[in-house]
């Protein structure tokens, strides 16, 4: 069971989706006026999108070394 929920996390379409509805939540907190939390919450999507690539990219290639 935990493994399978650890797939689903680890998948990168998954991760991706996440990725794209904080963006799009983003653009509604800077379009209400929100422009510090904006500006914060895009900081925060930027780390996690590089620990996403970087996480897929050394899953990747530990599956090769095997």
């Amino acid at each position: 069971m935990f493994n399978t929920i650890m797939r689903v996390l680890t998948n990168s379409w998954f991760a991706g989706f996440v990725l794209v509805i904080a963006g799009a939540s983003l653009y509604l907190l800077h379009e209400r006026g929100k422009v510090t939390e904006a500006i914060v919450g895009s900081v925060l999507l930027v780390i996690a999108a590089l620990l996403i690539f970087l996480g897929t990219r050394r899953k990747s290639s530990d599956d090769f070394r095997k």
